[in-house]
């Protein structure tokens, strides 16, 4: 504004800085970008190193792993029961209320065109020679895993990340900035971290309406019929000796046979568009999870109530630091969880006799 209005300066600097005006905004942009680049690669490489910690505590020490393989599934329900859940409840009473719910009426939108792409995707894909199954059940079945993805554990790890930066928080939080007593660097990091967790679990949501309408019905029926498969190869192995079993599974597959059919009038009422959103709707609204973005919802709304939990000084502070707490773990512990699970199980050996070679060398 100097440059351009300042009349005792020369013609020359006025076009100079016009001149130079491209350049500049080419600059702010390159820096903006790699700003952007910076925060992704840091708040990724966080995500990476967590689940390092996990994959290799599942592998080292080798004689006693710090998380044994069969552990596993028990801390996975520990963090899904006892962190998960508070954190919702936390994130979405201080995050969500009246006011802002209506901002995040997309979230709800776009998780079905999300989860619908991811579908279609996956079965173009499936087609391809390279990515082809020869199991039509276990393409079904991969089909729902790439619609339904993971979409707690990593996000509100990754979302808190970002938001440490500046550039971040800055454009993502709706703070006033305007007012007499601008907001600090601290508090537009909390509304950064508290407006990113409430989008994931409004998105958890209709993420979990659409897997009970759809895709938990689906994986119900590959695993029948995967089951039937296998009961059906058991029963011609020992057809000779266990009359009464062949009979079973021949009752079992001609009961699957006659649903695929459309012949059983259950199975058609079962799989009928209204009975699958009543069941999905109420598998949603019986899950914890649901309760929690509820009663964090009506928290949320009653501002005393929430003001007493959250607030320092809170009449109920130790309750809601409770929950913050225990929220804290769900983001680590996730990440471990994840990890852990795909640590390859490893070779058994071929005889035992080297087995009992290496503890004689233990011993």
């Amino acid at each position: 504004h100097f440059l351009l209005h300042n009349p005792t300066l020369p013609q020359s600097y006025h076009e100079l800085y016009i001149q130079q005006r491209p350049q500049r905004q080419t600059l702010d942009m390159s820096s903006t970008l790699a700003s952007v680049i910076i925060a992704s690669a840091s708040a990724v490489a966080k995500v990476f190193l967590i689940g390092a910690v996990g994959y290799f505590s599942v592998l080292f020490p080798k004689k006693s792993p710090i998380l044994p393989r069969n552990f596993v599934s028990v801390l996975a329900r520990l963090n899904f029961d006892l962190f998960l859940i508070p954190l919702i409840f936390e994130t979405i009473a201080q995050g969500v209320s009246v006011d802002t719910i209506g901002s995040f009426w997309y979230i709800l939108v776009s998780a079905w065109g999300v989860i619908f792409l991811s579908y279609v995707t996956s079965t173009v894909l499936g087609y391809l020679p390279f990515f082809r199954l020869d199991s039509a059940a276990d393409f079904d079945a991969l089909r729902i895993a790439a619609s339904f993805p993971n979409i707690v554990a990593l996000p509100i790890l990754i979302f808190p990340a970002l938001c440490e930066y500046k550039i971040v928080h800055e454009s993502f939080s709706e703070l006033d900035m305007n007012q007499d007593d601008p907001p600090t660097e601290a508090e537009m990091y909390r509304d950064c971290v508290a407006r990113s967790n409430s989008m994931v679990f409004i998105y958890f949501f209709a993420w979990s309406l659409i897997f009970w309408s759809f895709g938990h019905q689906k994986l119900v029926k590959i695993g029948k019929l995967k089951q039937t498969q296998t009961n059906e190869g058991n029963s011609i192995t020992i057809q000779s000796t266990s009359h009464s079993l062949h009979d079973e599974v021949g009752g079992q597959q001609q009961q699957l046979t006659t649903e695929n059919d459309g012949g059983n009038t259950n199975a058609a009422e079962s799989t009928s568009l209204l009975y699958s959103f009543w069941k999905a709707l109420k598998e949603t609204c019986k899950s914890p999870p649901f309760i929690a973005m509820v009663l964090g919802f009506i928290t949320g709304c009653i501002s005393p109530l929430r003001e007493a939990l959250f607030s320092p000084g809170g009449s109920l502070r130790f309750l809601g630091g409770t929950l913050e707490a225990l929220g804290t773990c769900a983001k680590v512990v996730g990440t471990i969880v994840v990890a852990a699970a795909i640590v390859p199980k490893p070779k058994e050996k071929a005889n035992d006799g080297d087995d009992d070679d290496d503890d004689d060398d233990d011993d």
